[in-house]
């Protein structure tokens, strides 16, 4: 632990609060110290014992002043997208990346049930990038289209935070694509008892995603946060000629409530062009 660092954050806490602002803590973004990527990162189980003995000291330190943490900031762009923002190594095999998926969850499970137990009163939930994903059109092999990418984009994630289990058509396309983690003794159980108390998530832009033609042509540039979206054979990038990237957030807020939940609440960041 580096005391100066906490000291800061002490400050920074301070100097928040003084100002009459109710700091909300991410506990992680994107930032693995170099000593556990060496490691293996978050390919390894040791990364989520690392990780829960942070957040103790996250909240013995800092639990007095703060209310509402945050654990994981965007896990599913760090899985999805992680060679464009530097969280997977290129070439890594699907497999390991979702591996380490797999750890991100226990990890924040760990985190969720450390917070209960540690600091009485506060509220902590995940912070998944979601974004509500269209069919091209009205074809049936569009809106399956659209419903596999919606599970493999949003709901692997907040099925996995809520509910503590994996969306059944994520884990198919695992297990098809030969990446599905290994689970070990205990870890079902652990993810089931982690509730969260709310969901928070960073809206950008919807998505639309068409039939795949088996070829590289399914990628295309119109995706997520101007990254190219589509995966031959799964479903293909696609352009909504009726909806500007302003006008859908919305409709991702009912689409994440509308299903059974259990969180109090969901918060949303809107950072639209």
């Amino acid at each position: 632990m580096n005391p100066a660092g906490v000291a800061f954050y002490h400050r920074l806490i301070d100097a928040l609060i003084d100002a009459g602002i109710r700091p909300i803590v991410t506990m992680y973004h994107f930032d693995l110290p170099e000593a556990l990527d060496a490691k293996g990162g978050w390919t390894s189980r040791d990364t989520v014992d690392a990780f829960a003995r942070f957040s103790e000291v996250l909240f013995a330190e800092y639990g007095s002043k703060i209310t509402y943490w945050l654990t994981i900031n965007e896990q599913n762009m760090m899985i999805l997208y992680g060679e464009a923002i530097g969280t997977v190594k290129p070439g890594m095999p699907k497999s390991a990346v979702y591996q380490a998926n797999h750890h991100m969850m226990l990890a924040q499970a760990k985190a969720n049930i450390l917070c209960h137990q540690m600091v009485p009163g506060a509220k902590i939930g995940p912070a998944p990038n979601i974004s509500v994903c269209y069919p091209a059109t009205s074809h049936p092999e569009d809106v399956l289209a659209a419903d596999d990418f919606n599970a493999i984009r949003n709901w692997l994630y907040l099925d996995m935070a809520v509910h503590g289990r994996y969306n059944n058509v994520a884990w198919a396309y695992l297990e098809e694509l030969g990446a599905a983690p290994s689970v070990a003794a205990g870890d079902l159980e652990l993810l089931t008892n982690a509730k969260p108390d709310f969901i928070a998530f960073n809206y950008y832009t919807s998505a639309t995603v068409g039939r795949a033609s088996g070829e590289s042509s399914d990628a295309a540039s119109v995706g997520d946060q101007q990254i190219v979206v589509g995966e031959a054979g799964v479903y293909a990038g696609a352009v909504n000629p009726y909806l500007g990237r302003r006008s859908s957030v919305g409709r991702s807020i009912r689409s994440a409530s509308g299903r059974p939940s259990g969180p109090s609440g969901i918060v949303t960041n809107c950072r639209c062009w």
